[in-house]
């Protein structure tokens, strides 16, 4: 059922919209960290626009997916990741987020993007949740948590929908 819906997204190089919301996170971590390059696009999907686009910013960048591109983590950890939209997609949380951390190298950076739930009232008419194939979802202090529990740093966060963590 994922596979189906994950294709089911028109995700484009040709669509200025998309290109444009996958680069914010690169755009806002550059306010905290310089982006060397050697970077790991987790959860690219089908379609690795974000890979493409910073390859023809002359960065290195692997695309990893487990449903398309299982093969696509060309080294076992890396100093810059980007994570968008994927983290609300784990099913097993907490496994999941230990192979994400795990692909961090010593003195790396993780920037995640993920739509936070911020009003528990609000919640079961949050359009993020309506998605079926949304499982997991997160809160800013969720960031401080998870940051906790992998013995990494919550650098930044926007309080909204990115998160920028280190690992010391």
């Amino acid at each position: 059922m994922e596979r189906l819906r994950y294709l089911s997204h028109e995700n484009s190089a040709d669509d200025e919209g998309y290109v444009k919301f996958l680069l914010r996170p690169f755009h806002w971590a550059q306010n905290f960290i310089e982006i060397k390059g050697d970077i790991l696009d987790y959860g690219c999907g089908y379609a690795p626009v974000f890979a493409e686009q910073m390859r023809q910013r002359g960065y290195s960048c692997d695309g990893y997916d487990p449903l398309f591109f299982p093969e696509g983590a060309h080294k076992d950890q890396y100093p810059e990741i980007f994570c968008m939209e994927t983290v609300e997609h784990f099913h097993d949380t907490y496994a999941e987020w230990g192979k994400l951390m795990n692909f961090m190298s010593p003195g790396g950076y993780l920037i995640v993007m993920t739509d936070y739930w911020l009003d528990l009232a609000a919640f079961p008419n949050w359009y993020y949740q309506n998605d079926l194939t949304h499982t997991s979802f997160y809160h800013p202090s969720t960031m401080e948590y998870i940051a906790k529990a992998f013995d990494r740093e919550l650098l930044q966060t926007d309080g909204k929908r990115l998160a920028l963590f280190h690992y010391p």
